[in-house]
């Protein structure tokens, strides 16, 4: 056999075994998909939020190990406040949106704001960036908004203004010297 030929099928080989390893999340996450869109009555947003986070996390465990680290720190992070929001949605039957000053309102920031400080402590932990700590936050929010799209935009908002602030907190908290 060609040397070529084993090299181009060597390398197919490594990438499709790397690609079948990233597309492991869809095992999780369509289905959680399809539990929102049906819960949440917001069928069409659902489905928009969970193709594009679909997409982002698997770009980014089939990139590197860190990507694969921060895909799962962001999910874990994002989940609480998913369900927050599915449970927001359900204490809301009769209200379309959420208003700012809402019982529910201040539940969905106060789950986001320790999520957000959880995910970002956790991150400096594992990986280093502050770049990984920022993904770690889009996929926490993306996960968090499949659970409140049914809540509204208002709500999506205030979860989102949470998990932000509490990735802050930590991010730029004064360091004391050794």
């Amino acid at each position: 056999m060609d040397r070529e030929l084993l090299l181009r099928r060597g390398r197919r080989s490594y990438e499709q075994g790397r690609l079948r390893a990233a597309l492991r999340v869809a095992w999780w996450l369509v289905p959680l998909v399809l539990t929102c869109a049906l819960t949440t009555g917001a069928e069409e947003a659902c489905a928009c939020i969970g193709v594009a986070l679909l997409a982002g996390v698997v770009y980014l465990r089939w990139r590197d190990r860190a990507g694969a680290e921060i895909v799962a720190i962001g999910s874990v992070a994002g989940a609480p406040t998913l369900v927050a929001g599915l449970a927001v949605i359900l204490l809301q039957q009769s209200r379309v949106a959420t208003s700012l000053v809402s019982a529910e309102a201040v539940i969905l920031f106060s789950v986001g704001l320790f999520a957000g400080a959880w995910l970002v402590w956790r991150a400096s932990r594992r990986v280093s960036g502050i770049t990984h700590s920022l993904t770690g936050l889009a996929i926490a929010i993306a996960t968090m908004a499949l659970g409140c799209a049914g809540a509204g935009a208002v709500a999506v908002a205030v979860a989102s203004a949470g998990l932000l602030l509490g990735g802050a907190s930590i991010a730029f908290r004064p360091r004391t010297a050794a």
